[in-house]
């Protein structure tokens, strides 16, 4: 993404190269500085960490070659 209207997730945390079966997870902040947090396998992706997030935001995904995705929004099945 551009890091000021879209954001993006290429590499894990400390970049680390993202494999099969590896968990992305997305945290939206509502505070007094909205913010927007990507972990991998549980641990913060620093570098990706965006505040002040201005407006609507609205998830998009992509994938390429044989990647998969599933969507978790039930708490219950969260990994991490």
């Amino acid at each position: 993404g551009d890091k000021e209207n879209s954001w993006s997730v290429g590499v894990g945390a400390n970049g680390a190269v993202l494999v099969a079966g590896d968990v992305i997870g997305v945290a939206y902040g509502q505070g007094d500085i909205p913010n927007l947090r990507f972990f991998h396998n549980g641990t913060c992706i620093e570098e990706a960490t965006v505040l002040r997030i201005r407006g609507e935001a609205y998830p998009a995904v992509s994938v390429c070659s044989t990647a998969e995705l599933r969507w978790i929004f039930d708490p219950q099945h969260f990994a991490h």
